[in-house]
């Protein structure tokens, strides 16, 4: 984790795990279809409409977390 994600006790603010979800998408999409610009250019949009974590520990100030990202359902 960065120096910048935690709080005054070295513990990442859960907020910031929202963002690194959004990496884990961004790079699922750059991986499997192609990045998030081209999408948008083709004049698609990708909201995210539902988004939930479950911590199983603190992180802490440079710890290594992993995150999984997958499509639950596809729709028009």
């Amino acid at each position: 984790m960065l120096y910048g994600d935690t709080d005054a006790a070295g513990v990442v603010y859960n907020a910031n795990f929202l963002r690194y979800i959004e990496i884990g998408r961004t790079e699922l999409m750059r991986e499997w279809v192609c990045t998030s610009s081209e999408i948008e250019t083709m004049g698609f949009i990708l909201p995210v409409t539902e988004c939930w974590a479950r911590d199983k520990a603190p992180a802490l100030y440079d710890d290594r977390v992993r995150s999984e990202t997958s499509i639950s359902e596809i729709s028009r």
